[in-house]
């Protein structure tokens, strides 16, 4: 089995959390069965662990097939990642030869909101010790209920773990993404200046004419449409720079989280409540009196610390700023989809003037731009002025 990431364990998980080897060494025992292996899947959204048996030909797409039937979570809007962030994408490829882990996470629209939570499903034995608490119980049974309630309370701090990690995650990915956009943003910028300069050359024949050669008009206003361009692509890295400030915030925030700290000082306390009972009176009756206090606390703090205001804050946050890139990104291929547009433009007309040769040469810079399958004609009216209108004013 792979090691865990060292850095994000240690950002996410601090250093004085109890059980951090021992939670985390449960997070990675996937138990083989004869030629299955068993995988666990943290639900974001159900906040619970889903288990199947996996065979060595057990595809993602197959993977996916039986979480949609188990959460009715469509496949198109499943995100799985391993424990590292490294998000699973190979349909018809084994999961075996993808990656050797055991615990994977589970996005829907790579959200971390919650919308049902079973933690309160307190086992029947642990509910039974908290209506006796004044009452002096058989040792046996004692022991009995103080053995339910340490790996309730155990199996609750696993899974509050595995939703902080399943957070930090979720802002990974975002910054990912945020990289992405910045990186086709400065070349796109790039190429844009390019033909600004290219276009400057040639748009100086006709800046003082007189012609009213409809042909040549058109060519004017194919400059104008290039300066709008332009315009509108720094109101985008404008807005983008405030996006990527806003989402530094929130990662500062993200690492801030103090997860696991009063859970983990309850659970110590409920450990040494059952040593000394088991040193001091093991065959005795006793009250079960200081664990249930305990248990209380427990319960109370878990809630408090998960609907805590700063974990409400950073998905509410992280929403947010996954909805302005989406509105960026969108508009973004329209700015891209006209570079290419007026690239080919730019060549047409140095091609049909009188320019020095190397200046069509250099036109050819437009073919290293990243356009991807994108309909032109859908999004280009060269004849229409609206599409550049309204960039401008979207982003004013």
């Amino acid at each position: 089995m792979t090691s865990i990431d060292g850095w994000k364990l240690s950002r996410v998980l601090g250093t004085g959390g109890f059980g951090i080897v021992e939670l985390w060494t449960h997070v990675q025992s996937g138990k083989k069965i004869g030629n299955t292996l068993i995988l666990n899947i943290f639900c974001v959204l159900f906040y619970k662990i889903i288990t199947y048996e996996i065979e060595d030909t057990t595809t993602l797409g197959d993977l996916q097939l039986l979480i949609e039937r188990d959460t009715n979570i469509e496949i198109k809007n499943q995100l799985l990642t391993d424990y590292k962030g490294a998000v699973l994408i190979e349909n018809n490829v084994s999961l075996k030869s993808q990656t050797n882990d055991h615990v994977f996470f589970l996005f829907r629209n790579g959200c971390c909101s919650i919308e049902d939570i079973s933690i309160s499903n307190i086992p029947a034995a642990v509910k039974e010790m908290m209506t006796q608490s004044r009452n002096e119980l058989n040792s046996e049974i004692l022991k009995d209920y103080y053995r339910h309630t340490i790996y309730f309370v155990k199996k609750e701090m696993y899974l509050f773990q595995l939703y902080i990690f399943a957070l930090n995650i979720n802002v990974d990915l975002f910054q990912q993404k945020i990289d992405m956009f910045n990186t086709n943003v400065e070349k796109t910028l790039e190429n844009i200046k390019i033909l600004i300069d290219q276009v400057h050359i040639i748009r100086m024949k006709y800046v003082n004419t007189t012609d009213e050669n409809a042909t040549n008009k058109k060519k004017v206003e194919i400059f104008d449409k290039v300066d709008k361009l332009i315009n509108a692509a720094n109101k985008i890295k404008v807005k983008f720079i405030s996006l990527k400030e806003d989402n530094n915030r929130l990662i500062d925030k993200a690492r801030d989280i103090d997860y696991i700290g009063n859970l983990s000082e309850l659970y110590d306390k409920m450990c040494n409540v059952y040593l000394k009972f088991k040193q001091e009176s093991p065959y005795k009756p006793a009250m079960p009196l200081d664990m249930v206090k305990l248990m209380f606390t427990f319960l109370t703090a878990r809630e408090k610390q998960l609907y805590s205001q700063n974990i409400i804050d950073i998905t509410s946050q992280l929403q947010e700023l996954q909805d302005k890139l989406s509105k960026l990104e969108m508009i973004f291929i329209s700015v891209t989809a006209m570079t290419e547009f007026y690239w080919k433009e730019y060549q047409k007309i140095a091609q049909s003037d009188t320019i020095d040769n190397n200046i069509s040469q250099q036109s050819n810079i437009h073919q290293s731009l990243n356009i991807s399958t994108i309909d032109l004609g859908s999004i280009i009216q060269s004849e229409d002025n609206v599409i550049y209108d309204n960039l401008i004013i979207r982003y004013k």
